[in-house]
């Protein structure tokens, strides 16, 4: 695995994906949802494998997507209860894989760049709810989640 270099995304993952955002394009929520739920569903087992075998450290942001894509697609049924939930779920991803000392620092280090991402989402939602304890709760965690995975990096 080369992490400079990501492999390509699965292609049914990306079918379901390209099909999701058409309806969501087209403003047909419903579909939408549901090719984003199955294209969870890919990613999740996506990422489970990379975890196992090590071999795809580029899984997590797959995983992260395919939340966000989700979270999108709650928001515009202003289901906000699921819209938050799907944006958790990648936080817990990315913070699970970003705190799994036995993982390769590739597998790490990439889970930073997914939380990263996943965090100015986070913001935003709490935000826009006026939800301040909330937003200053997971930048809390998933800043000392970072600060300990960067205290482990050897300089060069």
């Amino acid at each position: 695995m080369n992490p400079s270099n990501p492999p390509p995304p699965d292609p049914a993952w990306k079918a379901c994906t390209c099909r999701a955002n058409h309806w969501l394009q087209q403003g047909s929520h419903q579909q939408a949802e549901a090719e984003y739920r199955q294209a969870l569903a890919l990613a999740e087992t996506l990422l489970q494998t990379a975890r196992v075998q090590l071999d795809n450290a580029h899984a997590i942001h797959v995983y992260a997507i395919s939340c966000h894509n989700l979270a999108t697609v709650y928001t515009r049924l202003e289901c906000d209860f699921l819209a938050e939930g799907a944006l958790l779920a990648a936080h817990g991803a990315a913070v699970g894989t970003l705190d799994d000392i036995g993982l390769p620092h590739a597998f790490r280090w990439e889970a930073l760049c997914a939380l990263r991402a996943n965090m100015f989402q986070l913001i935003d939602f709490y935000r826009g709810r006026g939800r301040k304890a909330d937003r200053d709760a997971i930048v809390e965690r998933s800043t000392a989640s970072a600060v300990q995975f960067l205290s482990t990096l050897q300089p060069p």
